[in-house]
């Protein structure tokens, strides 16, 4: 009876009856099911190979031994073994299972397999129980590791090998590596399953109560080539051509650039999830009427979205692709990718996305039967090497059951094994244990820092918390943030509040630098040379005059000048003032200038003469500083007393409008002041701050080379405007 069988048998009648209902609610029209694997008829060892077969052939002769595709693992034996035993066992198994005596070779330029006749088989044994019980532990890591790196050869095989490790008489490790082009994760356990029954039978003296077996997997690979032919092959291929058409690579943000071509060097980290979580994602599913699968994948599809801002999400994941009764038992390479592409466009709630996602795993299923390679084929991807095609990121859901073997006089527990190895740029895998859903995410290293990799997968449990709660929430609200996070950001990140000892306007500022750098030189312009004396005396007089045109406190002045010195000494008056400025560049086109006069209702516009075509023939009150320069020279030079509040507002500053309207974003004179004074200490940790100046004065960066350096004592060299500058 098959693993399945048992399971079904195991059902009470009622839910036997609802899973029937449900498979023929669902019911899809399945080719597959319409033709028989029969044994082979030809004669001779050599066979064609399957398509999976065929991609990893291509893979190695595109790089030789390369060792990603090693599957490894590793079992406690714990009680009374016989390696005799285990040898016969094996040697059986061998025999049963062509696929553990096959190679791959080219015969005229195409890739077949040789099955070989079957060899008694020998197992090496490395005797550790002479080590102390640390070292014993190391060396086994060591060799766990070694056994990942091991390179197999196709041509001449054998494409598995076995070790026991002796760490005491009654303790030992049994290490099993094999190709993937010969196994996968269902015929890892037919492998277990059927070692324990060979190797109770070889002990006990009993005959073997394994039933014969009614194909190979040489069968199946001749029956795959001679059915996905014509009509049912272009079927499948319409399907897959249609679903994945003009798909995108997924882009996420790494830590590291992405390499010309793949090393596969990898590591993973895990997450248990609560009994309560995982308990209630099962109860979510069921009202949902969804697998836990689905609601799993379109959680992860969120989390991609939302990290890579992308809303054409594929992500790839295996399918055992074993719907014949007859290669259930059968070991070889069966399992299939298919493609999960999900739409996350227009911002659904999560509960229409899975609906969403429940409608696109059906249909994956149903055309289940086109290998992964020829979908490749059909899409003519075009080949990158530095990532798989189609999809870059895998989803897995396993169920996984404690391993009791009722084996004489010896324990079986199985041991985890460490991989340093991803295939892809992630691999998220849940299994469902006794202890809740547990995640292990496989990870490039390559390209990411496990400090990510540990921030992303806790922010796919805040997404499966937020489903959970609040199901009917947009994708696009769904939290992110754990705790830690949240309060990190909140409250750590936003303590900015930084005591000034003596709160001051910005020219006020400049004040106590003139008082300390009198002769010092402030500013550059061309041949023009301005001490801080020099350039305070002139704001002074200028801030006098503006005075007499009524300029003071929330009078808004416009500057509309090129870089020179009467800009900066403009600037600073209005400040004196406690007149609000607002920065106007004369390249800027006449509407929008004209746009900016009316929007800020403006007291004054401070320019030139030069640069009067330029303003609009309706610009009211107009100071051209070079012509009146005989009358406001002539003003006292003192500095101003005008008390000035510090929510008062400094200036205005308006956006480019791209997504609209321009709008004017006001700074006050506090804001100006924290700003100036933080990055007078983060800049160049109180030291004389020199600046070129070759941007706008409508640009706020403006701001921070034209005014950190006259708090610090530097020096700003205006560059003149010329073609290329700015």
């Amino acid at each position: 009876m098959s693993d399945l069988a048992k399971r079904l048998a195991a059902l009470s009648p009622e839910k036997r009856n609802a899973l029937l209902r449900r498979l023929q609610q669902n019911q899809v029209d399945d080719t597959s099911t319409k033709q028989t694997i029969l044994p082979r008829q030809q004669e001779g060892n050599t066979f064609p190979l399957s398509f999976a077969q065929e991609r990893l052939w291509f893979l190695d002769q595109l790089e030789p031994q390369n060792t990603a595709y090693n599957i490894v693992s590793a079992l406690r034996l714990t009680g009374q073994f016989s390696l005799m035993a285990l040898e016969d066992s094996l040697s059986t198994l061998v025999q049963r299972h062509e696929t553990l005596r096959t190679s791959f070779t080219q015969q005229q330029h195409t890739p077949v397999q040789i099955v070989a006749e079957p060899q008694p088989v020998h197992i090496s044994l490395i005797d550790l129980q002479y080590y102390e019980h640390f070292r014993q532990e190391s060396l086994s890591r060591a060799l766990v590791q070694q056994e990942l790196q091991h390179p197999f050869y196709l041509e001449t095989g054998p494409l598995w090998q076995a070790h026991v490790l002796r760490l005491t008489r009654y303790e030992h490790i049994l290490l099993f590596t094999m190709h993937h082009i010969i196994t996968d994760g269902w015929s890892n356990e037919i492998m277990i399953n059927e070692l324990t029954t060979l190797y109770r039978a070889s002990i006990t003296g009993r005959p073997s109560t394994l039933a014969p077996l009614p194909l190979q997997y040489a069968d199946y690979a001749i029956w795959q080539r001679q059915w996905l032919q014509g009509e049912v092959m272009e079927t499948q291929l319409a399907y897959w051509r249609n679903q994945l058409a003009a798909s995108s690579p997924l882009e996420l943000s790494t830590d590291h650039p992405r390499p010309a071509m793949r090393t596969y060097r990898g590591a993973s980290q895990t997450l248990q999830l609560s009994p309560e979580v995982s308990k209630g994602l099962q109860t979510l599913s069921r009202q949902q009427n969804v697998t836990l699968f689905m609601l799993l994948l379109a959680t992860f599809q969120v989390l991609l979205m939302r990290y890579s801002g992308q809303d054409d999400i594929s992500v790839g994941t295996p399918i055992a692709n074993r719907q014949h009764a007859e290669i259930e038992g059968v070991m070889g390479f069966f399992v299939n990718t298919l493609v999960m592409r999900a739409d996350l466009s227009d911002n659904p709630t999560f509960v229409q996305f899975l609906q969403h996602v429940r409608k696109v795993c059906l249909e994956a299923y149903s055309h289940q039967d086109l290998p992964f390679e020829r979908v490749v084929e059909a899409l003519e991807t075009v080949r990158d090497l530095s990532r798989s095609p189609l999809f870059q990121v895998m989803f897995v859901l396993q169920s996984t059951h404690p391993i009791t073997v009722d084996l004489t006089d010896v324990q079986i527990q199985p041991l985890k094994i460490e991989s340093a190895v991803s295939k892809f740029d992630l691999t998220l895998t849940v299994a469902e244990t006794e202890q809740g859903l547990a995640g292990t995410l496989e990870y490039s290293t390559e390209l990411f820092e496990a400090e990510t990799i540990h921030r992303l997968l806790g922010h796919w449990k805040t997404v499966l918390e937020a489903v959970l709660q609040h199901p009917q929430t947009p994708i696009c609200a769904l939290p992110l943030l754990t705790t830690n996070e949240y309060a990190l950001m909140l409250n750590q990140w936003n303590a900015t509040q930084h005591a000034d000892p003596q709160p001051l306007c910005l020219h006020q500022r400049i004040e106590q630098q003139v008082q300390q750098t009198p002769d010092a030189i402030a500013l550059v312009f061309e041949e023009q040379l301005l001490t801080y004396a020099e350039l305070n005396r002139r704001a002074n007089q200028l801030a006098h005059h503006l005075q007499q045109q009524g300029i003071g406190p929330e009078a808004v002045v416009s500057v509309c000048l090129e870089r020179c010195p009467d800009m900066v000494i403009a600037l600073l008056a209005i400040l004196k003032t406690g007149g609000t400025y607002l920065p106007m560049d004369p390249a800027y086109p006449v509407q929008r200038l004209q746009y900016l006069i009316h929007d800020a209702a403006l007291s004054l516009v401070l320019s030139h003469a030069s640069l009067q075509d330029r303003l609009p023939a309706a610009t009211s009150r107009l100071l051209l500083l070079d012509r009146a320069a005989a009358r406001w020279r002539q003003e006292a030079d003192d500095n101003l007393t005008t008390a000035i509040p510090l929510d008062q507002l400094a200036y205005i500053m308006y956006t480019s409008g791209s997504t609209g309207q321009p709008k004017g974003v006001m700074i006050s004179h506090r804001g100006l002041s924290h700003y100036v004074a933080w990055s007078r200490q983060h800049y160049a940790q109180q030291q004389a701050i020199d600046s070129v100046v070759h941007t706008s004065v409508g640009f706020d960066l403006t701001v921070t080379s034209l005014f950190v350096p006259l708090v610090t004592g530097g020096k700003v060299r205006l560059l003149p405007e010329a073609p290329g500058i700015d």
